[in-house]
């Protein structure tokens, strides 16, 4: 949409200076449906060993129309890359929101090979090499994108924050987030503000859980008076987490 839409980006950039532009990346992952078509990620390759695969070598797919990716260190230095040249480098772009930052990998519930050996990883194993992985690509994004701001969707792993700007919470107050209470989500936005870098960004994304009710008010208030308790803290009230697309409009 950056991309396509250049005009739009200098006109907003016109009216507010100070908006903050974020690129929508998903960190492990590739949409067989819409990339192929995308002006950006047309562009993209994607070599066969970094996909994720069972032990019968089928790649794995978690969503309809995404396949997932391995998250190995080829892949990432290829992602950071491909990121400097046909994205960062786009005009009105402040920084890369990485979608789908996970610390682990056993919520794909399937039989997987991560180094392709045609046997099955155990899930602690997995997850460790997944964990590992992941902060390998927020290292590398941080060492060597030419961008401000790296802000990631997913989890409040510590190991991970300290190369990134901030987060988003995700359908607040986030399920996963420690035992899905409000206060796990406050505390972690307020804890993670030690470790991220400066300058900093969180979201609270409040949402109506897919239902598309624009019109709970109740819900959207409980977010946004949430996100004015903290500090450098946005807030979005939206569709779901199946559809971020909306623009409401609401008296405050």
């Amino acid at each position: 949409q950056i991309l396509l839409h250049q005009w739009i980006i200098q006109e907003i950039k016109q009216n507010n200076p100070d908006v903050i532009i974020l690129a929508y990346i998903p960190s492990q992952s590739y949409n067989t449906l819409h990339n192929p078509n995308d002006p950006i990620f047309k562009n993209m390759f994607i070599r066969d060993d970094w996909w994720l695969k069972d032990i019968n070598q089928n790649k794995i797919s978690h969503w309809t129309n995404i396949s997932l990716i391995n998250m190995s260190e080829s892949w990432s230095d290829y992602l950071v890359g491909f990121l400097n040249e046909r994205v960062c480098s786009l005009p009105g772009v402040n920084g890369i929101f990485y979608d789908m930052v996970s610390d682990n990998i056993d919520w794909v519930k399937r039989d997987i090979d991560l180094n392709g050996d045609r046997l099955v990883d155990s899930w602690s194993e997995a997850n460790k090499i997944w964990r590992n992985r992941t902060k390998y690509l927020l290292d590398s994004s941080r060492a060597k994108l030419n961008t401000k701001y790296i802000i990631i969707n997913g989890v409040s792993n510590i190991s991970f924050q300290t190369e990134i700007n901030g987060r988003m919470f995700e359908t607040f107050p986030t399920p996963w987030e420690g035992d899905g209470k409000w206060s796990a989500t406050m505390n972690s936005a307020s804890r993670l503000k030690n470790s991220n870098q400066k300058p900093q960004i969180y979201i609270f994304n409040s949402n109506t859980d897919n239902l598309g009710n624009n019109n709970n008010f109740k819900k959207m208030r409980f977010g946004l008076a949430s996100s004015l308790l903290e500090d450098s803290i946005y807030f979005s009230f939206d569709h779901g987490d199946q559809d971020h697309g909306q623009t409401w409009w609401y008296d405050e």
